[in-house]
């Protein structure tokens, strides 16, 4: 097909909203107004500088609210927002103290004096 032709075929596109008011991309424009934005999920691990499986992990936490446009599934703008003003520790979490471990530090406490 030639470019002269291509021009011809499409000339009328923009006039045909009503197919586009039920396309991805229209799905898409809508949900990234309502909220804050979109982020594809495959981007998530590089921008939070975290493992795919630990990005996986918060999804199914519910930390993220991810919306499937198509094949692909994006994240709104408002809950990675939310989640990066949260107060997160990292490194593994404490180990809860036991009567052994307690004992046990009672009695290195007392031997070492």
């Amino acid at each position: 097909m030639s470019f002269a032709a291509s021009q011809t075929e499409f000339a009328g596109f923009p006039e045909s909203v009503a197919s586009v008011e039920s396309s991805p991309l229209a799905e898409y424009l809508r949900l990234s107004g309502e909220d804050g934005g979109l982020v594809p999920r495959a981007m998530l691990p590089a921008a939070l500088n975290l493992s795919s499986a630990r990005v996986s992990q918060l999804s199914a936490a519910g930390h993220f609210r991810i919306h499937r446009i198509g094949t692909m599934d994006f994240v709104t703008g408002d809950s990675l927002v939310a989640f990066l003003a949260l107060e997160r520790r990292t490194g593994r979490p404490v180990k809860a103290l036991t009567l052994r471990r307690a004992a046990r530090a009672i009695r290195d406490a007392v031997s070492s004096k």
